[in-house]
């Protein structure tokens, strides 16, 4: 499996609030790290020892014991210690969206006014809690780096309704977001909240005609979609299916299959190439049913394609 070129080492920035999740399926409660957590143990997988990614969040000392094994292995001179993290409630139903609800209002993360843009390869920002960055800080990192940014749409798509439960509404001012974005994630009930329409199509052309180069759209069981700027103002659509899991597990997916597909693409693989790759990663993680498997999925990637 061709997952880096292995001809110079990288540097990333990813950018993503840190929560402590509290999962409820059916009677079932655990509490496990999440938010940039996935994305962090996703790149974690693919990337070689000579590259430094730094990771700008925020943590808190007693909760530091759940993320530690993993956020060792990233640079984190960008990490801001607070006094405490957000927990997130998701209630997990079998056949609609998750439900989201913060214990507290959530805050943005600061931006450095220092931050070096220049000295990465490709910035990672994930969308955690939807007020991780503001499209001003987003405008600002765009006008200080021209390479790839990879923005994960996930609960920017959600405003905060009674009692900070999040609910599916219209992005603000989305225009002002996208304008600034090369590679667009979002799945099939979070691109419903770009532009107002319902019509897929439409709210690819929508979002392609702003700057963004790829619009990737993860719909599960239903496979990927991935809409790309083509001759003549056209648009190609390419549809990746899923591969057969047994699904068990609907946390932390999306988060893996952005960093498999943008590490990979930086790396130097073909970006078609890289959607496929990490469709298959984000497969294997519907089936994991602890933290623990997340640390070896590339070998089990690896295994399988032998």
């Amino acid at each position: 499996m061709p997952v880096s070129t292995g001809e110079k080492s990288m540097k990333m920035l990813v950018i993503g609030h840190s929560v402590v999740d509290r999962i409820k399926a059916g009677e079932k409660i655990t509490v496990k790290p999440g938010g940039i957590f996935y994305t962090s143990i996703g790149l974690l997988n693919f990337m070689d020892s000579d590259d430094e990614i730094f990771l700008l969040s925020k943590m808190d000392k007693n909760n530091y014991g759940l993320f530690e094994e993993v956020y060792r292995n990233f640079n984190l001179s960008l990490l801001e210690w607070v006094d405490k993290i957000s927990t997130v409630e998701l209630i997990i139903h079998e056949d609609e969206e998750r439900w989201e609800h913060y214990n507290s209002v959530p805050e943005a993360l600061n931006l450095p006014p220092d931050l070096d843009c220049k000295l990465y390869d490709g910035i990672l920002i994930n969308m955690i809690n939807g007020l991780d960055i503001s499209h001003d800080d987003l405008s600002l990192i765009r006008k200080n780096f021209d390479g790839p940014v990879y923005f994960d749409v996930h609960t920017l798509s959600r405003g905060i309704g009674k009692n900070n439960h999040r609910y599916f509404r219209k992005i603000p001012e989305s225009e002002k977001w996208f304008a600034n974005i090369d590679i667009v994630q979002a799945n099939e009930h979070e691109i419903l909240t770009f532009c107002g329409s319902e019509d897929e199509k439409y709210i690819a052309e929508w979002t392609l005609n702003l700057g963004v180069g790829h619009l990737i759209v993860t719909k599960g069981s239903k496979g990927v979609v991935l809409y790309s700027p083509g001759d003549n103002g056209k648009i190609i659509k390419t549809e990746f299916e899923a591969e057969s899991f047994n699904s068990v597990n609907k946390v932390g997916c999306g988060d893996i299959f952005g960093a498999a597909a943008f590490y990979n693409y930086l790396a130097g693989l073909d970006f078609v190439q890289s959607i496929k790759l990490a469709n298959r990663a984000a497969g294997f993680v519907t089936s994991f049913t602890e933290i623990e498997q997340f640390y070896s999925l590339k070998e089990k990637m690896d295994i399988v394609d032998d």
